[in-house]
């Protein structure tokens, strides 16, 4: 099973973030695709987290997919990855489904940002659990 989200953003602002609650457990991202279609902002640096404060550009493990470099307006990212991006959903209280992410696409001004997406998560399966050492 796949959990696939959705995204439509309208009047979007610096700190938007986006919950994507998920069942716990360990979750590989398939695919990341968002345009920043319009807005008084010029670019997005887009971050999927278990953190959610995330910074643009990531700040620690916690950030899974933060690219470096900004994107611009009007410019559609469409990323496949194989092998997946690897994330550990915690219980979290205020989920519909046990667990969150967080996506915040950090446009980089203004409260009239508007976007759309898909973010796609595949379960690792029964045989993965999260070691502490």
């Amino acid at each position: 099973m796949q959990f696939a989200f959705k995204i439509t953003l309208t009047g979007g602002d610096t700190n938007e973030t986006v919950n994507l609650d998920l069942p716990v457990g360990l979750y590989g991202m398939t695919y990341f695709g968002f345009e920043f279609t319009t807005g008084s902002g010029a670019t997005i640096q887009p971050v999927v987290s278990e953190d959610a404060a995330a910074p643009a550009g990531g700040g620690d493990e916690e950030d899974r997919y933060a690219p470096a470099a900004t994107t611009a307006k009007a410019t559609p990212i469409q990323t496949q990855f194989d092998p997946p991006i690897p994330f550990n959903v915690a219980a979290n209280a205020a989920s519909a489904r046990g667990g969150r992410l967080y996506f915040r696409p950090h446009f980089n001004a203004s409260t009239d940002n508007n976007g759309v997406g898909m973010i796609v998560f595949t379960p690792l399966g029964p045989q993965a659990e999260v070691l502490s050492v």
